[in-house]
Order: structure tokens, then sequence, then C-alpha cells
């Protein structure tokens, strides 16, 4: 028995309840220093009214300075009214932690967390606490990796794993690191911020996207630094959102003038629907 509610947010594919939305859930970062352009982007996430927001890191330039926050909340507001807005630590938060916490009603425990949403399990991690093997967050994150195997997975960290910009040695020890559980649990892709611009990489069947332009300057390429995973990679102010639609998760790339400049797909067996939890 196969019935679809398209203008709904559920369907009965045989059998099983799978979640069915468009653009519901976006994720952007690296909005510090340049407030217009983070507004503008802002203007073009609210324009498809998402339900889900992640903050991939450096939301200010300076932590510590409470008007940036100020200034920050003045942008957002509206779109923290109206969607669930999930953040992750950024090397710009590292000076003022206790802003960050206080800001996003979070506990300093709550530096790495997870959650489950429109049927996949969000992995947020700090990629500034030791993440080697034996630490306690790559224990929780094993943990958390097999205890919710029968979901799709998609990690955010600050700190791609990957990336062809400036930053691309800071990649390396998460990546040596962490890489081979993302492998081995089936993750299907990971977003970050850290360099400024759009990049879209594949390797071991993972996606690795970097969404850095919420606003911070803009990098280019950096000839030097080789990613022979890339396939493509656009400076410009962007966003990601995430559809849900079939067994199927769709990513788009779009600038703030909801210009899609990417997209693409990534099959799952099951998008079960869960009930809502953090942990």
């Amino acid at each position: 028995m196969k019935m679809k509610l398209l203008a709904g947010v559920i369907f009965l594919l045989n059998g099983v309840l799978m979640a069915q939305c468009s653009r519901c859930i976006v994720i952007y970062g690296d909005t510090r220093s340049d407030n217009e352009a983070h507004k503008k982007v802002v203007e073009g996430i609210m324009k498809i009214e998402p339900k889900i927001v992640f903050h991939d890191g450096d939301m200010v330039a300076d932590s510590s300075d409470l008007s940036q926050w100020k200034t920050f909340e003045e942008i957002v507001s509206t779109l923290m009214a109206k969607a669930e807005f999930f953040p992750v630590i950024g090397n710009h938060e590292l000076k003022g932690l206790d802003n960050y916490f206080s800001f996003f009603k979070l506990t300093p425990e709550k530096r790495w967390y997870s959650l489950d949403r429109e049927g996949i399990h969000f992995i947020v991690l700090d990629s500034f606490f030791p993440y080697d093997k034996g630490s306690s967050q790559y224990n929780w994150l094993e943990n958390d990796l097999k205890s919710n195997k029968n979901s799709p997975f998609i990690i955010i960290s600050h700190i791609p794993f990957y990336s062809s910009g400036p930053h691309a040695k800071d990649c390396i020890p998460q990546r040596k690191a962490l890489e081979p559980l993302l492998v081995k649990y089936g993750v299907k892709a990971v977003f970050s911020g850290h360099d400024h611009f759009y990049e879209r990489s594949y390797h071991s069947k993972i996606y690795y996207i970097v969404t850095g332009g919420g606003g911070a300057p803009l990098y280019k390429k950096e000839k030097k630094n080789v990613n022979s995973y890339s396939q493509l990679l656009l400076s410009d102010y962007n966003f990601t959102a995430i559809s849900i639609l079939n067994e199927k998760i769709f990513i788009e790339a779009m600038t703030p003038d909801l210009k899609v400049f990417d997209s693409f797909t990534i099959p799952i067996k099951t998008a079960q629907i869960r009930k809502t939890k953090t942990q």
C-alpha cells in the first residue's frame, strides 16, 4: 500500500511513516563582521520559511563583546521567532563562551549535542574541544551513532573535514580522528563553515559541504591547498536548504536572492518520524 499527502508533513510508503517537507531545514554560518551582508542572507532564508535553522559557527567577530551579540540578535530575532535555531561553536565564539551559552540558553555541557528533526538525526560537534579517540566527545559521538543507527545522519561542525580554502590545514586533525567513525556508521553528509564560501566535496560515500557564506568576508580557493574530492566551489554569500522528499534528502545551495547554484540528492532507506529529543 502506498499513500501520499503531498500537502502535508507525512505520508505512508510501504507501511513506513516518512517525513515530507520542502526546504524546511536551513544550514548557514560565518556571519561575523559584515552585518549588512548577514541581513541579506537572513532575508533570503526568511523567504523560504524554514522550520529549523542551524548556524555552523562564528556568529560574531568577538564573542566577549555583548554589543555584537545585541546586533546579532537584532538580525536573527524574526528568524528565531519563526524557526527552531540551533548553534555550533566556532573559533570566534571561544573568547566569550559564557555569552554564547547565555544567548542560546544552553548549559556549558552542551558544547556538542544531537537531535532528531524531520526523520534525520542531526549531530552537532565542537571542533575546539578534544575529539581524539578516547576523549569524552569521541566516546559520546560513537555511542550516539551506535544508538541511532537506524536513522540517516547529518553532522554539523564549524571546522570542515575537507576544504580548498585558506583553512584547509585546520581540517586535518578532525578528519583523521573522526572520519573513520563517520564512514563506519554511514553518515550521509557533513556541513561546516570556517572557510567563507560554498564548497561541495564527496569522499567515501559522504558529502562534505562548506557553507560559510553568511556574511563574513568571502574567501577564494587557495591554489596551494589541493582538495582532490572537491566537486564545486563558489565564493559568494550563501545558505543551504534541505528537503525530505520520498526516500531522499534533497539539498540546495542558494544565494540570498534565492538563486540555486548547486543541488544534489542523497538516497536513504527510511526516514522514520521519531519523537523529538535532544541528547
